[in-house]
């Protein structure tokens, strides 16, 4: 008898070290800074003489306090065994055999940060100086017109966006450049939403926020990559072109966007008690009912059905008070 109170007690000693092993890397994990680098060729074609065409790289590569902007599209390229020329010089020559001067006399390559072509090399662009972070987005590209060809424009001053997507929802009309509010109606699931704005000109910088519009303060903005916690009745704003951020052209005015966020109401999951809120009472609803054996009306058994698996039970009072906690 001892000996297996032994065995199970050796067994959880086991479980316990290795759940801490586990919780250690993840925490690591959780540490790791990245950006996303991506390196593309798509405006000289193969068929016209190209090396190569289409995308090269696209991937996360991690950074530390050393890193720089070209560092990271030399680790991307390297991690695939990719060639490149004049990255140590911050000027990239050639990628993988394709070079500037391949697809005429004004072909080469460029790049954006943030999806904005920069005003300042790329040697600018460092971890330690602040202006490279973890979640920026590098995007390497071959151009045939010194940009003109993929977005950069120095003759035209448009600063408006060319697109505006939703990783979810519903916009209430489709996107027209010159029109600068909308609503984005959202399932009562969701509890945030990736925004992924597109300059018609990307010399000028666009940036998003939520609730109030901070052009002023230092990195309030959400970046491409990164996701937004919305709520209904948030509001999120994408901004182009504000006078305090820097740009490659001059003379533009400043155009901003307004997104109101709702949810849809006409099955709110998680409103059991149909009050147009989701909070405790609805907790204590799904519990009464189960409890004393309390039938639900259907529209009670679609808003308590909180992880839609067909069934009302304990494990949707989970759900629901996690989703609640997250909410506030």
């Amino acid at each position: 008898m001892k000996k297996s109170i032994k065995k199970i007690l050796s067994l959880i000693m086991a479980i316990a070290v290795i759940s801490a092993a586990f919780s250690v890397a993840s925490a690591y994990a959780a540490e790791e800074e990245k950006v996303k680098v991506v390196v593309k060729n798509e405006v000289f074609s193969t068929d016209d003489g190209a090396a190569w065409d289409g995308t090269l790289v696209d991937e996360w590569v991690e950074i530390d306090e050393n890193s720089t902007l070209m560092s990271a599209v030399v680790n991307a390229l390297d991690n695939h065994g990719y060639t490149q020329k004049g990255a140590e010089n911050c000027y990239i020559e050639e990628i993988n055999g394709l070079a500037a001067y391949d697809g005429g006399e004004m072909s080469g390559w460029m790049g954006t940060v943030n999806d904005w072509f920069a005003n300042v090399g790329f040697d600018a662009f460092t971890v330690a100086n602040g202006t490279l972070e973890s979640g920026d987005e590098i995007c390497i590209m071959y151009s045939n017109a010194w940009g003109a060809d993929i977005g950069s424009d120095w003759a035209n001053n448009d600063s408006s966006l060319s697109s505006l997507v939703f990783s979810e929802g519903t916009l209430s009309a489709d996107f027209v450049p010159s029109t600068t509010e909308y609503t984005l109606t959202l399932p009562t699931d969701v509890t945030s939403v990736f925004v992924t704005p597109t300059a018609a000109n990307k010399n000028f910088q666009v940036r998003t926020y939520k609730n109030e519009y901070t052009p002023n303060v230092e990195k309030s903005e959400y970046k491409r990559t990164q996701s937004i916690d919305v709520k209904d009745g948030d509001t999120i704003y994408v901004g182009v072109n504000n006078s305090n951020w820097p740009s490659m052209n001059e003379g533009a005015e400043e155009n901003i966007y307004k997104i109101n966020i709702v949810f849809d109401k006409t099955t709110l999951l998680g409103d059991v008690n149909n009050d147009g809120f989701i909070n405790v009472m609805d907790v204590t609803q799904i519990q009464k009912n189960i409890v004393l054996l309390i039938s639900f009306t259907d529209e009670q058994k679609v808003a308590a059905d909180f992880n839609k698996d067909g069934i009302i039970n304990v494990l949707d009072v989970t759900a629901l008070q996690k989703y609640i906690v997250k909410l506030k």
